[in-house]
């Protein structure tokens, strides 16, 4: 059975309502409300009525968006016991029925999806009626365990739609000039598919610098390519904010059209948000996403914690079970491959208090990702740890990865295997290496049962020198 998610009636006036875009002219107000309806009606999508939807969502009360959750969360559920064998036979073992979830409070009756599942399970998963239109895709491993899976492209334009809906509260909002200092993706893309690469960029008005390679003079070039190309906004990573930071002070450079940066896939310190206003002159923003579901929560002006995108995600603390602010994630809109309560890995506390910017959606609080530390060339250097999970993801064969780098010139990659390396993956990996180490550093590849693990029961999946 395939089922839909139907949009709910404007909301109406409110009180308290405000734009998440700001007024929108130019080439961002044709992109927004143009360009992009058009193309949706043409292709079939929701993008755009589910990005104006979510436009006015966003200043309903916490009641009414717990309301909303527990509406679409239904629709959900009756996919999952209707549809998917591997949730069909899991909950039956756990002696639950549809009927039992009558609230969102019950949903901890049913047992958390495990990461070794999916990898375990991927086919029983997926959901029969959506045979031959499921979108592949993949984490990339920052949790040191690389996971494959699929989205509908209904679920994919909930996603985007609250990511581009968060961001815009940042400043990055779409059609304006926006600068990314981030990883490119491993290995040879043909032409086609960097002529389509390029038209993307180029119509939403992205530019991308490859960070995971670093060559002598990186920084000084990548703030002089941000001043010529004057974005309102740079997402990056938190390492590569701090190296773009101290290239700005170094120069005595500012940005006279940016408005904020934005920090993604990496935690951040409380000391980043002083480093960013005293180099650039602008206010950081925090995020928490992930490859699974895209944009999970973002910071809002206020800086008090970040807004969870609650009509797309249900986030839920397991206290039940680990009596920690470990976090079980829901996707609401992937009926394809549901994801319900995922145990993704990360812990953070949830503020269910009033933000006084408004918005209705809860919060979280301080995140405990995982942190992976810098490597170093022979040169002096410096290569971002996402590197590693970066190429990682590129490789079937790999279930659990660790990096070390022993000396400047010897990196170890542990690797848990579900076969033997291919003459493919093999080279892959050594190619990135190369190109982001040069040719002095050596490569061990090590296959191994398990992944040591620290104290705290987390592996450290990169590690640099003397734990630096």
């Amino acid at each position: 059975m395939q089922i839909s998610s139907s949009l709910p009636s404007s909301p109406g006036s409110e009180a308290r309502r405000k734009s998440s875009m700001p007024p929108m002219a130019g080439y961002s107000g044709f992109l927004n409300r143009v360009a992009m309806p058009v193309y949706d009606r043409l292709r079939g999508r929701k993008y755009s009525s589910l990005r104006f939807f979510l436009e006015e969502s966003q200043w309903w009360s916490p009641e009414r968006l717990v309301e909303f959750q527990f509406g679409e969360l239904q629709k959900l559920l009756k996919v999952a016991f209707d549809s998917v064998p591997f949730y069909q036979k899991k909950y039956a073992e756990a002696g639950v029925r549809f009927s039992d979830i009558k609230d969102i409070s019950d949903l901890k009756r049913l047992p958390p999806l495990e990461r070794d599942e999916i990898r375990n399970h991927l086919a029983e998963l997926c959901n029969p009626a959506f045979s031959g239109k499921l979108l592949p895709h993949s984490t990339g491993g920052s949790s040191g365990s690389p996971t494959h899976f699929y989205r509908t492209r209904e679920s994919y334009d909930w996603r985007t739609a609250s990511t581009e809906r968060s961001y815009a509260w940042t400043g990055a909002t779409l059609g304006q000039r926006v600068l990314y200092l981030w990883g490119a993706p491993i290995g040879k893309r043909s032409f086609k598919q960097q002529l389509w690469a390029n038209l993307y960029d180029g119509y939403r008005r992205q530019n991308k610098i490859n960070t995971l390679v670093q060559p002598e003079g990186f920084w000084k070039d990548a703030l002089r390519q941000a001043v010529d190309y004057q974005p309102a906004a740079i997402v990056a990573y938190t390492a590569n904010i701090e190296e773009f930071c101290k290239a700005a002070l170094v120069a005595g450079t500012k940005i006279k059209s940016l408005k904020s940066v934005v920090a993604a896939a990496e935690p951040v310190y409380p000391k980043l948000y002083d480093t960013v206003r005293d180099a650039l002159g602008v206010p950081l923003f925090n995020t928490y996403g992930s490859r699974e579901f895209m944009s999970i929560a973002v910071e809002c002006d206020e800086h008090k914690g970040l807004h969870i995108n609650s009509e797309n995600i249900l986030l839920e603390n397991d206290h039940d079970i680990s009596n920690s602010n470990e976090l079980l994630v829901t996707d609401l809109h992937n009926f394809g491959m549901p994801f319900i309560r995922y145990r993704i890995g990360d812990s953070a506390p949830i503020d269910r208090s009033p933000c006084a910017c408004g918005r209705g959606h809860y919060r979280l609080g301080k995140i405990d990702g995982r942190i992976m530390d810098l490597l170093r060339t022979r040169d002096g250097r410096l290569v971002p740890g996402e590197l590693i999970p970066h190429v990682m993801k590129e490789l079937p064969e790999v279930l659990r990865f660790q990096a070390q780098q022993l000396t400047l010139g010897h990196v170890v990659l542990r690797l848990v295997l579900s076969a033997e390396l291919s003459d493919r993956s093999k080279n892959l990996v050594h190619s990135e290496m190369q190109k982001a180490f040069g040719e002095g550093t050596a490569v061990t590849i090590e296959r191994v049962q398990e992944i040591p693990k620290q104290p705290s029961g987390k592996s450290r999946v990169v590690i640099g020198l003397e734990g630096s």
